[in-house]
Order: structure tokens, then sequence, then C-alpha cells
């Protein structure tokens, strides 16, 4: 009776940590970083949208990340299909693939929202065709350039365990270290992705009513059992 007892209370403590660490944070195995640079012709934002890339650097190297970059002199659509690649090559389906563009965005004249590289535009629907070739089922996926609404929206196509946000929604511009600084400064304090998303978004508005610049609203998104902590 006493084994069938111990067996029981075993069993309901495996099946509770089973339970929490599901509801946490899925199973994850190796961490990996793509981090992508397009502000190749501003002055003035290019030198803020590198201390962005260096901010998240710091970060994800104090998580024990693998990290891979793509500065503005490269930034091409064949040079991050390339590093996407590379990152589907050495990836498997447990690990957790964190990635972060700053840079010029835009719309299409059908509304869509779109990167600026040197040699093309990047739309969502072809960054997702490309990231689905990598084996990993746990994304964190953040933008921060103007318009970038869609690329957050449209996470859903990875079909994968994802969380995804944006600095701005697909219609309105966006300004360079009002939503990135207090995002990493909020994960850097291994706060939540959601409680950092949030904190963001409430230091963006400050910043620009401060500057009286419009009003806009950054974009959440997550899906299945996503990521809940870098």
């Amino acid at each position: 009776m006493r084994k069938n007892t111990l067996a029981s209370i075993i069993a309901g403590i495996l099946f509770t940590l089973f339970s929490v660490t599901k509801l946490d944070n899925p199973i994850i195995s190796k961490k990996y970083a793509l981090l992508v640079d397009g502000d190749f012709y501003n002055p003035h934002t290019a030198g803020l949208s590198l201390k962005n890339i260096a901010e998240a650097t710091l970060l994800l190297y104090k998580n024990n990340y693998n990290i891979f970059t793509l500065y503005p002199s490269k930034s091409s659509k064949k040079t991050l299909d390339s590093l996407i690649n590379h990152i589907a090559n050495i990836t498997k389906k447990n690990d957790l693939v964190f990635f972060y563009a700053v840079g010029h965005g835009d719309t299409t004249n059908n509304g869509k929202s779109i990167l600026h590289f040197k040699d093309s535009d990047i739309k969502a629907g072809s960054l997702y065709k490309s990231l689905k070739k990598i084996p990993a089922q746990n994304f964190i996926l953040i933008y921060d350039f103007c318009h970038s609404g869609d690329f957050s929206l449209l996470a859903y196509n990875l079909k994968r365990n994802v969380v995804a946000m944006s600095n701005t929604s697909r219609d309105k511009p966006g300004y360079v270290r009002f939503f990135s600084r207090p995002l990493f400064e909020a994960l850097n304090k291994e706060n939540t992705i959601r409680k950092a998303f949030e904190f963001a978004e409430k230091e963006q508005d400050k910043k620009l009513k401060e500057k009286t610049y419009k009003e806009f609203k950054p974009i959440y998104f997550e899906t299945g059992n996503s990521p809940k902590t870098l």
C-alpha cells in the first residue's frame, strides 16, 4: 500500500514539475540570435541603430546566445538569406532563435510593411518564407522600424512557438531608440518578455509626448507555447 502511495506522490510531483515547466517556458536546448541592422543611409539614425545592436548583443551574450549580426554595409537580401541558411543548418527542433531587425521601413503601394535593404526591400511574407527553413520551434521576433506592424502580425506564418513585437503599426512611423532601449533595459532585469514589452510601450509613449510626436501603438503577438523569457 505504501509503495502505491509513494508511486502516486512521485507521479504527482513529476506531473506538476512538467506542467509548470510547460507553462513557464518551452524546453530549450541551444539559443541563437540573428541581429539585422538595415540602417545604411541616414548618418544620424545609423548611429542610434548601431547602439541598439550593441545593447542587444550585450543582453544576448549575457543570456548565452550564439550571435550572428548583419551590419548595414552588407545589408542585402542575399546576405540575410545566407545567414538564415547557416542558422538552419546548425539548429534543431528544441532550439530558440531570437531575431531582431532595426532600420528603415515603409509601406508598398498596397499598404504592406517593408524593410529597406541596400539592394532590395524585404516584405514580411518573404522573411517568414526564409525563416521557415530553420527547424527550431521557438522564436522571439522584434522589429524596430517605421511601419513594422505587419512583421509581427504575420508571425503566425511560422507555425511555431512565437512571440513577436513591433514598435509601431504598419500605417505609422517609428523612432529609433524610443522602443528598443527600454525593452532591452527591462529584459536585462530578467523581466518576462511580456512585461518588458509593456514597459517599453509605456516608455515610448512618454518620449512621444515629450517630443509632441503623434502617438502610435506597438504591437505584441504570441502563439503556441511561446517563450516567456530570454
